[in-house]
């Protein structure tokens, strides 16, 4: 890694990043329990919103934007934001009712599964060279998914394939965002929040039978998921990798999987077996074998892509 102080400062901004992400499984898990996962979601994506909506208003004062350029912005991210917005209503609806039936630290990896899918999808779709590198990843990831999920009697945890599903979800996400990266990040996120949050909100009116309750219980986790998640871990991962190398970014977000692990344990007293241990263990060796391949492949058909967050 460079060693220049700018490149050191954006490397701190993005570990502290990924430790918001990490522990933000801890506040959904715990919002899992208390509030059914639609109504939670769409909740937690309405403040986190409101909450961007104050980080653009603070960069166009900074940048001095004139009113008009501030809404030819707005139009540009719209339609856009509405595509992605349907991606990241399927990742976050199916992560949240996931995390009903498994544990912080299992989603985590799991989740982070989708660092691995990105280049076999863009070798699959767009015809995107895949290394080996890549195909060792993916081995790593199935084989560290079946330690971790499929127990004696080849049961699955229903939780861990819905969280698996959620990574797929994450994986079109991110291959969307990649191509739209000349829009205003700010703006566009605060329309596809704005988007999972109608999305999910018409879900739980129509199959929760007590839409929005629980509020009271959650307040905490739904303040941690919309605030320090969506406002200080997005803000944080937008200015520090203005310093970082996008390949060292990609590498520090994986460490987001661990931070899950280490909160489920110390604030949910979640544990793993050894057989789990050895599971995650490979799972993140996956995540960070892809990304080597992308780093150091001579001609990468794609560069690393950095973690957009779920926030």
């Amino acid at each position: 890694m460079s060693s220049s102080p700018r490149s050191w400062r954006g490397s701190l901004l993005l570990l502290i990043a990924a430790m918001i992400w990490g522990s933000a499984f801890v506040a959904q898990r715990f919002g899992a329990e208390h509030m059914a996962f639609a109504s939670f979601t769409a909740v937690r994506h309405a403040l986190g919103a409101l909450v961007l909506l104050v980080v653009v208003a603070v960069f166009d004062r900074s940048a001095r934007r004139t009113r008009t350029e501030r809404a030819a912005r707005w139009r540009e991210v719209f339609l856009p934001g509405l595509g992605v917005g349907v991606a990241l209503s399927g990742g976050s609806l199916l992560q949240q009712a996931g995390l009903q039936t498994t544990t912080a630290g299992n989603a985590g990896f799991i989740t982070g599964l989708y660092m691995v899918f990105i280049p076999i999808v863009g070798w699959l779709v767009f015809r995107q060279r895949a290394s080996r590198w890549t195909w060792l990843g993916a081995a790593l990831g199935l084989c560290g998914l079946y330690l971790l999920s499929v127990r004696s009697g080849f049961t699955v945890n229903v939780g861990d394939l819905l969280v698996l599903g959620c990574a797929v979800f994450w994986t079109g996400h991110i291959l969307a965002l990649e191509r739209l990266g000349a829009l205003d990040p700010f703006r566009l996120c605060v329309v596809q929040f704005a988007t999972c949050a109608v999305i999910s909100l018409v879900f739980a009116v129509a199959f929760e039978p007590t839409p929005l309750s629980g509020i009271a219980q959650t307040l905490g986790p739904l303040a941690y998921a919309a605030f320090l998640s969506t406002g200080v871990g997005f803000t944080l991962q937008v200015v520090g990798q203005r310093d970082a190398p996008a390949s060292h970014a990609a590498l520090i977000m994986a460490l987001e999987a661990v931070f899950a692990a280490i909160g489920g344990a110390l604030v949910l007293g979640e544990r793993m077996d050894l057989r789990g241990l050895i599971g995650a263990g490979l799972m993140l060796a996956a995540v960070i074998v892809a990304q080597l391949g992308l780093i150091f492949t001579s001609h990468p058909a794609v560069e690393p892509l950095p973690h957009v967050p779920e926030p």
